[in-house]
């Protein structure tokens, strides 16, 4: 059934599988279907870092952050395929629901396979790097001060410092091509400049630099976060 998927729908759920697999492999966790969502977005909103060629996923701006509904129905049939396991299912506020998502033994057996393969090496190798840098900072007990969230899932609190969300933070339903996006890429682009030109100095190979670009701009968006809370609660 996972071979049913064709072209794009086939890549997106490899990548699908590769933050379940990192998640999995770095935090022995479970993950919700916001925090997926949010890293889905991370790792393409920040693709421009590495020129790295992902699938392109656009997302909708809604009350939880940047959500991509096609992302939901291949995880719904990564599922169905064994492939991904639902461990917990909660029904919220206003019957909203969340599911908790792990990566199965055969999920698991087909990323060993895949990575086996250059190109989606290089990808899991992108996933994977978002994915710990995430677990990294959502691990701050700063990043959600009002305990709503919990784990990965605090990692949508830097999400809504991103520029291009930020850029349609009040336009609900609005499409966020995380892709092509502009503001985001063009500070990344710039720290990526900036460190390159001083790479000899610093002995860093490729990955390095690109590793160190993206954990700046990770803290730069922890940054925002904290200064936006700092002035919420000076005016408390």
């Amino acid at each position: 059934m996972y071979l049913q998927l064709r072209g794009d729908e086939l890549h997106k759920a490899n990548q699908i599988l590769y933050i379940l697999y990192s998640v999995e492999k770095n935090s022995y966790s479970s993950l919700s279907k916001l925090g997926l969502q949010k890293l889905i977005y991370l790792s393409a909103v920040l693709a421009p870092a590495k020129k790295i060629i992902l699938s392109i996923v656009q997302f909708k701006r809604e009350q939880r952050g940047p959500y991509s509904k096609d992302i939901q129905n291949i995880v719904d049939h990564l599922v169905a395929c064994g492939l991904v396991d639902v461990v917990e299912f909660k029904v919220t506020y206003k019957n909203n629901s969340i599911a908790y998502y792990r990566i199965s033994k055969g999920g698991m057996e087909a990323v060993k396979r895949l990575i086996l393969i250059e190109k989606e090496s290089e990808k899991y190798w992108w996933m994977d790097m978002i994915t710990r840098l995430s677990i990294v900072f959502s691990e701050d007990e700063g990043l959600d001060s009002e305990k709503e969230l919990v784990g990965i899932d605090k990692i949508v609190r830097l999400v809504y410092e991103d520029l291009d969300f930020k850029s349609v933070e009040n336009d609900f339903g609005v499409i966020i091509d995380a892709e092509r996006s502009t503001l985001s890429a063009s500070l990344i682009e710039f720290t990526h400049t900036y460190i390159t030109q001083n790479a000899e100095l610093l002995d860093f190979d490729d990955k390095d630099i690109i590793e160190l670009v993206i954990m700046a701009y990770f803290e730069f968006l922890h940054s925002k976060y904290l200064d936006k809370l700092w002035k919420s609660n000076s005016v408390k």
